[in-house]
């Protein structure tokens, strides 16, 4: 039951561009840097949740290996990320 309500926000997840990755687990610090960044995404820092990051990528490259580190994806924009900065 749990995982279905994060259904809806997993379709939002834009194709490519600004998202945040949000680990589910909990897992070693940076962990998802190290996969995050083997499968091309471009790290921009920290997120607004406990081990999350934001990054700029291709939601294509990102879906298996969140899904196999125990992450979801959701759509980011600079005030989910907590700054003023315009990306």
């Amino acid at each position: 039951m749990g995982l279905l309500a994060l259904v809806p926000l997993l379709m939002v997840v834009p194709t490519q561009g600004k998202m945040l990755i949000v680990p589910l687990a909990s897992s070693a610090p940076g962990a998802s840097l190290v996969w995050a960044s083997r499968a091309g995404a471009l790290l921009m820092g920290p997120g607004p949740l406990p081990g999350s990051v934001l990054v700029d990528a291709s939601a294509g490259q990102l879906w298996l290996p969140a899904l196999s580190n125990g992450a979801v994806l959701l759509r980011s924009n600079a005030t989910t990320c907590g700054t003023s900065v315009e990306f």
